[in-house]
């Protein structure tokens, strides 16, 4: 096979990317070798998985040069070329996609090369740009601070000194605003990554940094300037003190109120961001009331705000997933089959089969076709713990529906075994082994017929911190 390298680079090619690649290698600006179009042209054959004995160096060389001996080291280096132009090729796309990035190069060097008439045209373009959008994202802060320090720069050596005073307080607070950001987004992920992971780490110093920064104080500073930078920087630090006091549901539900009070100032890729960071401060913090209602009425937002695709247009799997599982914890049956109508085409073909039999499980459950719902669960072949564990349970609550309460006995077994040999995050762990002794107990209430058992048992879960709450409670209130 050709060098890997080079076929994992084209394995993230779309189809039109191809085309624009082979537009790319075809300018004498970038590529001046025949050859190397050649082979790419061999190559491009086998989109999107090149999987093939045709990609064999030996056989890729007599297409390129027949009646000719192998030659290994001429072989190396047009391959060489071609990863090196495809290499090329994203780098040159994201600054397509980027028109900021784009145009920094060009002021540096207009700013080196005394170009002093059209620097200060195109920085002024650009800067209107930047300061202009009404949609913010964090990359605004970033970007007004680089383009200051380009013209304190330009000032600096075009004897215009006295025009850096205003600008040397506007470098340092939009340094200050874009590393505030950073450092709650930051806080965000590495709680919910030590979490999932049971990691942690003795001296956290990111922890004591934020602990100890007087941030209330810093934004009455900030509001005495600009109101909408103060809710701007408001929004992020509410969703900080959701992701550090998971004891206390307030500072959940003051972040959700604010975020969805003012998610119209923010471009859709923040947006989005910051209901990803909802849905984890929700996820920490076990003493929230009616937690999994909260998850469903987080994915209604995000569906509405159109903020469950990226910018590909696609969504993730454990996305897909979640807002299934979640739809279906509550019996919104008519929601479920219409969310997956018109977004499995969404999820990417890798796995949109393993989409496809996640949704149409849980979807057959809803409608009671049990027996088609659990042909899927035991043909059905997940690799993720998380969706392993979700199709596990859907099977416990079918043997229930049943009365198969013989084969509950060894599944609820297999299940505890599960949990408690695989490397799992405890922050998944534990409310799923408090169903299974919740599901246990279920079925010896049901089989004993002992109701005021039942009523108590009822207080129990609504006080637990159990997996599948809302199914259970409905278990024990028909009881």
């Amino acid at each position: 096979m050709l060098n890997s390298t080079l076929i994992d680079i084209f394995k993230t090619y779309e189809k039109a990317d191809l085309k624009r690649f082979e537009d790319f290698i075809k300018s004498p600006y970038f590529n001046k070798k025949t050859n190397v179009v050649s082979l790419f042209n061999i190559i491009k054959k086998y989109f999107p998985d090149y999987k093939t004995e045709n990609l064999k160096r030996e056989t890729v060389w007599k297409a390129l040069y027949p009646g000719k001996d192998f030659n290994y080291g001429v072989m190396k280096n047009l391959i060489h070329d071609l990863t090196k132009l495809a290499e090329n090729y994203l780098q040159t796309q994201i600054l397509e996609l980027d028109s900021f990035k784009k145009q920094i190069p060009l002021l540096e060097n207009l700013n080196h090369r005394a170009g002093k008439k059209l620097f200060a045209s195109k920085y002024k373009q650009l800067f209107d740009d930047v300061s202009s959008q009404n949609l913010f994202k964090w990359e605004n802060y970033v970007n007004l601070k680089e383009l200051s320090m380009l013209e304190y720069d330009f000032n600096f050596h075009n004897t215009s000194i006295n025009k850096n005073e205003d600008l040397t307080y506007r470098i340092s607070e939009y340094q200050i605003y874009s590393s505030l950001i950073e450092c709650f987004k930051n806080y965000n992920n590495m709680v919910v990554f030590t979490l999932r992971n049971n990691f942690s780490k003795e001296i956290n110093i990111a922890e004591t940094f934020l602990k100890n920064l007087n941030v209330e104080f810093i934004l009455d500073e900030i509001r005495k300037q600009s109101e909408h930078d103060f809710m701007i920087m408001k929004t992020y630090y509410l969703m900080y003190l959701a992701t550090r006091n998971t004891d206390e549901p307030k500072y959940y539900f003051d972040y959700k109120s604010y975020l969805i009070q003012n998610d119209s100032y923010f471009e859709i890729s923040e947006k989005r961001l910051l209901y990803k960071y909802l849905e984890n401060t929700l996820a920490l913090n076990d003493k929230i009331p009616g937690r999994n209602r909260e998850y469903f009425e987080i994915d209604k937002l995000r569906i509405e705000r159109k903020l469950i695709l990226d910018k590909n247009n696609n969504i993730t799997f454990s996305d897909f997933a979640g807002i299934v599982k979640t739809a279906a914890e509550f019996n919104e049956a008519v929601f479920l089959e219409k969310f997956v109508m018109t977004h499995l085409k969404n999820v990417p073909v890798p796995v949109r089969k393993n989409a496809e039999d996640f949704s149409m499980a849980y979807l057959f459950y809803l409608k009671g076709d049990l027996k088609k719902s659990l042909e899927i669960i035991n043909s059905g072949d997940m690799n993720s713990h998380e969706f392993r564990i979700n199709l596990r349970v859907l099977n416990l609550k079918i043997l229930y529906e049943i009365n198969d309460f013989v084969s509950t006995d060894y599944m609820i077994d297999s299940f505890r075994h599960y949990l408690t040999k695989n490397s799992i995050p405890e922050i998944m762990r534990i409310p799923y082994l408090n169903f299974c002794k919740c599901f246990t107990r279920l079925i010896k209430i049901t089989e004993i017929k002992n109701y005021p058992e039942s009523e108590i048992f009822r207080k129990e879960i609504v006080e637990s911190n159990t997996a599948n709450k809302a199914w259970l409670l409905e278990k024990v209130n028909v009881l």
